[in-house]
């Protein structure tokens, strides 16, 4: 990853130096130990997780494989520990609650901001919408989940890119996802899905039965694998990674730099 990128993203602290190798290593191994038990001590935990921080970092900046870096740190890919990385890598506190808080009013705001655009395809994801209300009852709940498809319409953007349904997710490893953080729907449709996996690298990282908590881990995932700043991260993405917890931050990418900055002038008309 290029300089340039980790500033321009807000990861502040995204190699520290690691001061104590051997501690380091000592810790990590306690916290391997911990892992498979079933009462842990919880307190220690967070705080060692915290202090290993810097050895978590080297390895993953190493592009050290994610089912190596599972198998070395099982506790990092817990929702809890995913999130207290990404706040110790972006310097944001509380990002678990900024995040997924927000989400409902994330959701609501994006279809506001696009439901007046008359491009054919996001009339199209509209509808697609409106007719999935009409059948689970729940304006809200239906938006929620089609804020990837309406997103994706707009930019112009493959929705294969970013999120799949599957009727079954078995193993640890999914060959038809990409290699990028990446969003399975286990179901016949994102509406219908009973539980939400993410995979980077096509391993398993994540499953959850909240489609919000599943969507905020995905693009925490961004960040904490660089992936963020990755050329086939389409502009839909960036509209969520940069800033969700606070505002959005639409950066204005070569092949579709129109497209997003007219987003940012509709979602900036949605904060007034």
């Amino acid at each position: 990853m290029k300089k340039h990128d980790v500033r321009w993203y807000g990861c502040i602290n995204w190699s520290p130096p690691i001061t104590n190798a051997i501690e380091m290593e000592v810790n990590r191994l306690w916290l391997l130990e911990e892992s498979r038990k079933t009462h842990r001590d919880t307190e220690k935990v967070k705080m060692i997780m915290t202090s290993t921080y810097p050895l978590q970092r080297s390895k993953i900046n190493e592009r050290v494989p994610v089912s190596t870096i599972m198998a070395r740190w099982p506790l990092l890919f817990e929702n809890e520990f995913m999130f207290q990385h990404f706040s110790i890598l972006t310097g944001k506190k509380h990002a678990k609650e900024l995040i997924v808080g927000k989400m409902d009013n994330v959701c609501s705001r994006i279809q506001k901001a696009l439901e007046d655009v008359k491009y054919l395809k996001v009339l199209n994801a509209l509808s697609r919408i409106s007719t999935i209300c009409e059948l689970l009852g729940s304006e809200l709940y239906a938006f929620s989940f089609g804020m990837l498809d309406l997103l994706c319409a707009y930019f112009d953007e493959p929705t294969s890119q970013l999120f799949k349904p599957m009727e079954n997710v078995e193993g640890g490893i999914v060959a038809e996802a990409p290699s990028h953080p990446f969003l399975i729907a286990v179901g016949s449709t994102i509406f219908y899905a009973k539980e939400f996996v993410v995979t980077v690298e096509r391993s398993v990282i994540f499953s959850t039965d909240s489609f919000y908590c599943a969507l905020a881990y995905l693009f925490v995932a961004f960040y904490v694998f660089n992936a963020i700043s990755k050329s086939y991260i389409g502009v839909h993405a960036e509209v969520i990674c940069c800033d969700i917890g606070r505002r959005f931050e639409v950066f204005s990418k070569k092949e579709n730099g129109r497209a997003s900055k007219s987003f940012e002038a509709c979602y900036a008309h949605q904060e007034n």
